[in-house]
């Protein structure tokens, strides 16, 4: 049986032929219209899909742009439509970043649960429209969480020791900076969502296989992350 993104693919292709026939006889659409609607259309359907929201607003932005005089919006465009986009794709982004953390691993995170004790509540950095230096110490944690808004933030986690289960470290970093320093014989998994921005791992990354894993999630948005291990 075919799976579903087997199907929608051959879907746009059987159309896209149909769409290129149709406009080389009657010619309704420009070689640039016809070009956009044939590479974005199918890149917005697979952004609800797959509920990437940089793959929706900025090609229909793109559209938009195209498309404007037919589409009676030539008064916002191009820099309107584009800069409403990126803030739509943003919005979305930070709003629902959470819920998809939650879908993707369930009620706990790493198996464990989410509701911390109170050791893992001073596993916490909160940063807006400004800059944090956070030295995390505590032993077994299990969570940890690092916001960064139009800020930066160093995070470093040399005097802390991971649970036997392992650890999660729910990172979000909109419009700033986050340096996390990371022991070098932790194996560390790196699951998360950038838009506009970058997760850069510099130096040795040594993984000891008897120790718990940390995994990093969380969302990216115009801002980077960088990793550092010592």
């Amino acid at each position: 049986m075919k799976n579903k993104s087997t199907i929608m693919w051959g879907g746009f292709s059987i159309a896209a032929a149909v769409l290129v026939i149709a406009n080389a006889l009657h010619g309704f659409l420009t070689i640039w219209q016809l070009i956009t609607l044939i590479a974005l259309v199918p890149t917005v359907v697979c952004g609800i899909y797959y509920k990437k929201f940089d793959f929706i607003f900025l090609p229909l932005a793109v559209i938009g742009i195209i498309f404007a005089e037919e589409l009676g919006i030539t008064a916002v465009t191009p820099w309107p439509l584009i800069i409403a986009a990126v803030l739509l794709t943003v919005g979305f982004q930070i709003l629902l970043s959470k819920q998809k953390l939650s879908n993707k691993y369930g009620n706990k995170y790493g198996g464990f649960e989410t509701n911390v004790n109170e050791a893992d509540e001073n596993m916490d950095c909160q940063v807006k429209f400004g800059g944090c230096t956070k030295y995390f110490s505590e032993k077994e944690f299990r969570h940890a969480t690092v916001n960064c808004d139009f800020g930066g933030v160093e995070v470093y986690f040399g005097d802390s020791t991971l649970h036997p289960d392992g650890a999660i470290l729910n990172l979000t970093c909109n419009f700033g900076g986050v340096d996390l320093f990371i022991p070098k014989n932790w194996n560390v998994k790196i699951d998360v969502n950038v838009i506009a921005g970058a997760v850069d791992e510099c130096g040795k990354n040594t993984p000891d296989p008897t120790l718990p894993t940390l995994t990093i999630v969380g969302s990216v948005n115009f801002g980077g992350v960088d990793i550092t291990y010592v």
